[in-house]
């Protein structure tokens, strides 16, 4: 999926680059289509990274395609790095970026959607700065260490006194 994105996104973009973390099985078969595809200018494999929040804060856009998903700690970890995200709705992901953050939340599936959204952002600094900020104010107050904490002191206080 993020290929087929990239792709569409690359056309009019002759400078993007996509940098993708991670391993897994099907890397070989990745790197083959996009040699074929010659998107190798556009797409960039990082491998493992340890530490993923020190290299998403210089990014533009940070793009989830899973489609299956827990709660994504690549995604907060982008969010708390100010970076602007778009994902399936896959998982939590509909929870943690509802409200004014839910138009970054596109329908499994839809790749054209997705394609829209992460071009929307590519094309205004203005928005991605928005909606990065607004993603920043998200994390730090639903999913800081400060805010669970408040979350668990809360239940416990609820357990002791009933």
């Amino acid at each position: 999926v993020l290929i087929h994105v990239v792709e569409g996104l690359a056309s009019s973009r002759p400078d993007l680059v996509c940098l993708i973390a991670g391993e897994g099985p099907m890397r070989a078969e990745l790197e083959h289509t996009i040699r074929e595809k010659s998107l190798n200018q556009h797409l960039r494999f990082a491998g493992f990274v340890p530490d993923f929040a020190e290299i998403c804060g210089g990014a533009d856009l940070f793009l989830l395609t899973s489609d299956q998903e827990g709660t994504p700690n690549a995604l907060l970890e982008a969010m708390a790095a100010g970076v602007p995200c778009v994902s399936f709705a896959v998982g939590s992901v509909p929870q943690i970026l509802s409200g004014d953050l839910q138009d970054n939340v596109i329908a499994p599936g839809d790749d054209k959607a997705f394609a829209e959204r992460a071009a929307a952002l590519l094309d205004r600094p203005d928005l991605r700065s928005h909606v990065g900020g607004a993603m920043l104010m998200r994390v730090v107050s639903d999913y800081s260490f400060d805010s669970s904490m408040r979350r668990y002191e809360d239940t416990l206080h609820f357990v002791l006194n009933t």
